[in-house]
């Protein structure tokens, strides 16, 4: 997110972020308050790769969702409906009779349109060779990335808020300040001291 120098003043950024979970998300806010609106910019995307392995995919998922359901817990529970509906819509559709099974091949046809049109539109604003080599995983894993996501929306939903005696076993730091009581998240309670900038992880 970028925004000019007397803009982050005007609207008191720095105050957004004292205690935030999420510096993009306290921005965010921030913004709307004022009034003022947030352009996408396509050519902004940045891709990024990195390994890590299946845990380290949900610990990390299951984070950034469950920030994402403390700031906007409105759009988190549509993400949890729709990938449910179409989960089992999609994996339901296969224990169905001639023809009715059919609906699951053709979901599953229109997911990898969706998913084709959305990789190519991206692919037009970065440069050749920026995405990886896995342009196939992308159009035809959808049924699985959705299965995935309402898996990271289920274990997101554990989440809850805590006071600051209690804390997660396993923290990562967000900001460099506490967050305020009200919106720490919790997951496994255990005996601590109050700790600075930390959000739960799974």
């Amino acid at each position: 997110m970028a925004l000019r120098r007397d803009v982050f003043d005007r609207i008191h950024v720095r105050d957004a972020w004292e205690g935030a979970l999420s510096d993009d998300y306290a921005v965010t806010h921030a913004v709307l308050r004022a009034g003022k609106r947030i352009v996408f910019v396509p050519e902004c995307l940045i891709p990024s790769f990195g390994d890590c392995t299946w845990g380290e995919l949900l610990e990390f998922t299951t984070r950034q969702i469950l920030i994402a359901r403390v700031y906007d817990e409105a759009t988190w529970r549509m993400a949890l409906v729709t990938q449910t509906i179409f989960n089992v819509a999609f994996w339901g559709g296969l224990l169905l009779p001639w023809p009715y099974w059919m609906v699951t091949p053709v979901m599953y046809a229109l997911a990898g349109i969706k998913s084709f049109i959305r990789y190519e539109a991206v692919a037009t604003v970065l440069p050749e060779g920026a995405l990886s080599k896995h342009r196939a995983s992308y159009i035809l894993l959808a049924p699985l990335t959705a299965l995935l996501f309402a898996e990271i929306c289920c274990n997101s939903s554990i989440g809850v808020v805590a006071p600051d005696r209690w804390i997660s076993s396993r923290v990562i730091t967000v900001t460099g300040s506490a967050p305020s009581p009200s919106t720490r998240l919790m997951f496994d309670p255990v005996t601590s001291t109050r700790m600075s900038g930390v959000v739960a992880c799974a």
